[in-house]
């Protein structure tokens, strides 16, 4: 029997159509044994990011709760006091983790089981960019070059440290989707122009994860179509397949452009802290010296953001051995480190402080332009070798160094909030944005619940969470009172007691206010879904499914 078992086991991993069966199980093994030392950790060590978003991911999931998957408005967690961050801040590509914490109440264990999938998702998006990217520039059909470059981009230094110590989520989904946008641009460019289908995926999923990312991908594709313009043929139908896929990716985001463009306009809301560009910018010693250590700790130099070792060995072996690389893997090396260049002080960013480019906030965002190049670079040199002990040598080498990096950074740092009492990172942050300008100095009182009732300091403890409301409960008077309730006021907030609906308006530290009637003990806000909101949503929602229609005709028709 045994013998029977095994021969079958055989023939099934030499069959050809089971191939993306066996590399997504490979894959799935590869994500789980590097998070391996995540997965036994009981609770989190406190990462630059994570107090944010898993304020965001437990918001997501009370609101899953009560069967409410849109929100515009965080009320169960940032404090509990309206925090607009899901107006002003893509949430709906971190669903997955909510769902995922919905089937398992551990948060520690929902959220690492959550990182373990988007690292298979992003080696299995690589794998599939850079499988039409050699049928596309290089016509053949190698495997090697795929499973090579899935690897190297997937444990990638800044891929890691943004997964693992980090913890930016938006950061990591763009990442993840960013290999395909680059082929499903190149394919509308110089490519077959009528799989269009990618790109537009790739750039509403983008846009769907990190605002920021979706600015500085959008600048550097207009660079890009202008460099190509000379070099298209049927340039005519390119340009206008370009144009029909931006207006599907303008239609798709409306959902998000709308209500951000709508209440921004209304109130003036704090951005993210904007330094100083040059001063972000990396220097040798965090660009060469921790990349060689693989580096992930946030205390050292630009906050421990480096290459890592893959890269920083892409580069070295791509330059030595430039001569080498096909003509594809030396324009992927000269654009790898031309946007190295960028991320580093060599560039005078000093120049660009007081400009709109300040938005970048720190040049080495950059990087994700710089993992995918180099490990482009990499699989093109590594292909090129034709040497099959080399290329399994290197993979090995990779998964080494990171699961060994991973290992390394679990078990040497302090584990700030075990799942004991991980209610301080998951319903607070370290620093907020997107409150109100008016707010901001009011804000450390706000954050513990202060408000007044009829001129006199009050504190609402007694309150329940509701998705896009807040129900207050405050002593019973036989008077008229006025409240001013440490909730965040963005407009479009109704207020109810008795079943009666009250008129408010916005106080000096832009929280509600308003009269309560005599005899009343709980107070009803919600916020109230604007019409515009709605029909941008229908308008994406239709686009969306349209899309998704001529996407399977164009699939059954090929």
């Amino acid at each position: 029997m045994k013998e029977v078992i095994l021969h079958m086991l055989v023939q099934f991993l030499k069959k050809e159509k089971f191939r993306w069966l066996k590399l997504s199980l490979l894959y799935l093994i590869l994500s789980f044994l590097l998070t391996f030392p995540l997965l036994t950790t009981p609770g989190f060590f406190g990462g630059w990011d994570q107090s944010f978003h898993l304020n965001r991911i437990v918001d997501l999931t009370a609101n899953l709760r009560h069967l409410h998957p849109i929100s515009f408005i965080n009320t169960t967690a940032f404090s509990q006091i309206g925090l607009a961050v899901n107006t002003f801040y893509p949430y709906l590509t971190l669903l997955p983790f909510a769902i995922l914490h919905l089937i398992i109440p551990n948060l520690t264990l929902s959220v690492n089981l959550g990182l373990t999938a988007l690292l298979f998702t992003n080696f299995v998006c690589a794998h599939i960019a850079m499988t039409r990217f050699t049928k596309l520039a290089y016509q053949d059909n190698s495997v090697n070059r795929p499973i090579i470059f899935a690897i190297a981009y997937g444990l990638s230094g800044y891929y890691i440290f943004n997964l693992i110590v980090r913890f930016d989520l938006g950061e990591c989904l763009v990442m993840i989707i960013l290999p395909i946008f680059a082929v499903g641009l190149y394919d509308i460019l110089l490519g077959d122009w009528q799989r269009w289908y990618w790109f537009v995926f790739s750039a509403t999923t983008i846009a769907y994860s990190h605002l920021l990312s979706t600015v500085i991908i959008a600048f550097i594709t207009v660079i890009i179509v202008l460099c190509s313009f000379f070099k298209m043929d049927h340039r005519r139908q390119r340009l206008l397949t370009l144009c029909k896929s931006s207006l599907f990716i303008l239609i798709n985001t409306l959902f998000l452009l709308i209500p951000l463009i709508t209440t921004a306009s209304k109130v003036d809301v704090t951005s993210p802290k904007l330094g100083s560009l040059s001063k972000q910018a990396m220097s040798g010693f965090s660009a060469f010296v921790l990349s060689t250590g693989n580096v992930i700790n946030p205390k050292e130099a630009t906050h421990g953001v480096n290459l890592g070792i893959i890269i920083l060995a892409s580069i070295l072996i791509c330059t030595i051995c430039f001569k080498r690389l096909s003509k594809f893997g030396k324009k992927m090396y000269v654009c790898g480190m031309f946007a190295f260049f960028l991320c580093t002080f060599f560039f005078p960013w000093k120049l660009f402080d007081h400009t709109p480019i300040r938005i970048l906030q720190h040049p080495w965002r950059l990087l994700i332009f710089v993992n995918l190049f180099m490990a482009g670079c990499l699989s093109d040199y590594l292909t090129q070798l034709n040497k099959r002990t080399w290329q399994i040598v290197s993979l090995i080498l990779m998964i080494t160094v990171t699961f060994s990096t991973i290992f390394i950074y679990t078990s040497r740092t302090e584990l700030k909030y075990p799942t004991s009492r991980l209610e301080k990172l998951t319903m607070q942050t370290k620093y907020m944005d997107y409150e109100p300008v008016k707010s901001h100095s009011y804000l450390s009182k706000i954050e513990k619940h202060q408000g007044t009732i009829d001129g006199r300091k009050y504190v609402f403890n007694k309150r329940t969470p509701l998705p896009d409301g807040m129900l207050y409960h405050i002593p019973l008077a036989s008077h008229e009172q006025k409240l001013d309730v440490p909730f965040l006021d963005y407009g479009n907030l109704t207020v109810s007691a008795q079943n009666i609906r009250l008129p408010s308006h916005v106080s000096k530290r832009g929280t509600l206010c308003f009269s309560l009637p005599a005899n009343s003990d709980s107070i009803s806000i919600h916020y109230q879904t604007p019409v515009s909101f709605k029909i941008a949503a229908a308008i994406s929602f239709s686009g969306i499914l349209f899309y998704f229609y001529l996407w399977f005709k164009f699939r059954i028709k090929e």
